[in-house]
């Protein structure tokens, strides 16, 4: 008996932290608005030219966003999916919220998700599912784009530093 409760109780630890981070989805019905849209082609460009990793054939980067130059003092994680399946190509963007655990302060808890899904066909891109507001997505736009270009500005200073210790 006791073991067919605790199995049953796992069961549904399992499904309310399954389902959770599910019940904070909200879709915005947001309009195409060309700024942002812009902001979005910047992004997906940026990420397309670090190049997919070894053995995939999709784009997947995660970038840290935050005022520190440090990554592990940020508490907004972001991770990009860029995948082409024929017809277009379909970026998503997942932004987590963190928060700092009492007495770890490099740690994060994931409190709270956003996503931004979106096509390019042609080279024109459409929001297909957006958790941000019009305001805050412009913001979280120009925040992310600002955590690529410090990403590929700290690859570039240690491929530098690999090549100056190879002469």
């Amino acid at each position: 008996m006791n073991k067919a409760i605790s199995g049953l109780a796992a069961v549904s630890i399992f499904l309310i932290c399954g389902i959770f981070p599910f019940s904070q989805i909200i879709s915005v019905n947001y309009s195409q608005d060309e700024a942002a849209l812009k902001l979005l082609k910047e992004i997906h460009d940026e990420v397309v030219s670090l190049g997919k990793y070894p053995g995939e054939d999709f784009f997947k980067r995660e970038f840290f966003v935050g005022e520190d130059d440090d990554d592990t003092n940020k508490d907004i994680h972001v991770a990009i999916v860029i995948h082409d399946t024929g017809k277009e190509e379909k970026m998503t963007i997942q932004v987590t919220y963190m928060e700092r655990t009492k007495g770890r302060p490099v740690v994060g808890i994931a409190r709270r998700m956003k996503s931004i899904k979106c096509s390019c066909r042609e080279n024109r891109f459409m929001i297909n599912h957006c958790g941000f507001s019009e305001k805050e997505l412009k913001k979280m736009l120009k925040d992310i784009r600002h955590a690529i270009h410090d990403k590929k500005q700290l690859l570039k200073e240690i491929n530098f530093s690999r090549h100056s210790q190879l002469a």
